[in-house]
């Protein structure tokens, strides 16, 4: 599907479908397994980077979206993956382990309300 055919609800379901797939990853994991599994850590990463690319699409695509959702740390998501993207030689394992533990868990449960905010838009647009 090419981007300009995505809708609003397809993001919202991607949020929650790459947030989901982080918490999967880190189920019942410890911190010190985390910060020494490879491939936990790089998995989460790269959904991390996908939840940051979606948070600049929509800013950039649908900027009055993103004006309504203010619960949402935009700009804090879309950093995250501009430093894992560009930083990778200063990437700090464990501020993904605490994105994991504190942040994916909230952004999951702003779901309704994105949801929500994305009928508002559609009554105002």
């Amino acid at each position: 599907m090419k981007r300009s055919e995505l809708r609003i609800s397809d993001f919202i379901t991607d949020i929650e479908k790459y947030a989901s797939l982080i918490t999967e990853y880190v189920y019942g994991v410890s911190k010190e397994e985390f910060l020494t599994d490879t491939k936990t850590l790089q998995a989460v990463t790269l959904n991390l980077i996908y939840l940051g690319e979606i948070s600049t699409v929509l800013k950039n695509d649908h900027p009055k979206f993103i004006e309504l959702a203010t619960d949402i740390e935009w700009k804090k998501i879309a950093g995250m993956r501009h430093q894992l993207v560009h930083g990778y030689f200063t990437i700090k394992e464990e501020l993904v382990w605490i994105a994991t533990q504190d942040h994916i868990p909230r952004l999951l449960g702003k779901i309704k309300y994105l949801r929500e905010i994305e009928r508002k838009y559609l009554e105002q647009n």
